[in-house]
């Protein structure tokens, strides 16, 4: 049975149909197609389209979690900073005020 969610959309609840029914029928597309009451090769299609946006999906978790690293190293600037003030390289994240170093 498919369990629906709010914050699913069409494809979700597609796609788990398809991977649910593909399971009933031990991996046969033909079967699975059979029963859906589509092709053979809308399940390709369709796993094919998905492959592509959960790559994608992979690629801009992976930056994001590059970016994050690098600014938790302090190797760039946060990407929500703002400059403040006339000097460029001071600036505002979330409304916090930048660090200062004291002079000796």
């Amino acid at each position: 049975m498919i369990q629906w969610e709010p914050g699913m959309s069409l494809d979700d609840v597609a796609r788990e149909t398809i991977e649910q029914a593909l399971k009933f029928h031990g991996g046969n597309k033909t079967a699975t197609a059979k029963a859906l009451g589509i092709s053979r090769n809308t399940i390709d299609n369709k796993f094919e389209e998905w492959k592509k946006t959960d790559e994608q999906r992979l690629a801009f978790e992976a930056r994001e979690k590059d970016r994050s690293d690098s600014f938790a190293k302090g190797g760039a600037i946060h990407p929500d900073a703002v400059p403040i003030g006339g000097n460029q390289s001071r600036f505002n994240v979330n409304g916090k005020k930048p660090l200062t170093s004291k002079k000796k």
